[in-house]
């Protein structure tokens, strides 16, 4: 079997701040006991090259939900992760507001787009409204 072109196919990739990795879990676990398939940066195995991983889960994944917490624009990385997703018109990006978003100081694109708001804390609800909007992708055909 030629192996060359087989990639794993994620139905989301988790984008966080490390201030916001307890409620990134939380998110995580919910939406993996779904039976969605989530990257996690977490679940990347030692000595394997993180930067390429994550580059390929990125491209592999259809939704990027953006965790936005009190200090989400300070993250190189996060900002780095949105801007490779921002070029891919099929995406779709889900900004997750946290516990200290202030709506007022996060980036215009969250501003702009229709989130899940657990700024109380993560959810169930929470977690249900992003099981939805990923599991209705799932079911878009493909473009040909």
């Amino acid at each position: 079997m030629d192996t060359s072109e087989v990639s794993v196919k994620y139905d989301a990739f988790v984008s966080y701040q490390a201030d916001n990795r307890r409620e990134a879990i939380q998110i995580v676990d919910g939406l993996s006991q779904a039976g969605l398939r989530i990257f996690f940066d977490q679940h990347i195995s030692p000595g394997t090259d993180w930067q390429e991983t994550l580059n390929s889960a990125l491209s592999s994944s259809s939704v990027l939900l953006l965790c936005v917490g009190a200090r989400t624009g300070e993250s190189q990385w996060q900002t780095r992760e949105l801007d490779l997703v921002l070029d891919r018109a099929e995406a779709l990006i889900i900004p997750v507001l946290l516990p200290g978003t202030d709506l007022s100081t996060a980036p215009s694109f969250v501003r702009r787009r229709q989130g899940v708001d657990m700024r109380d804390g993560v959810s169930e609800e929470g977690v249900n409204l992003l099981i939805r909007a990923i599991e209705s992708r799932r079911r878009r055909p493909s473009p040909s």
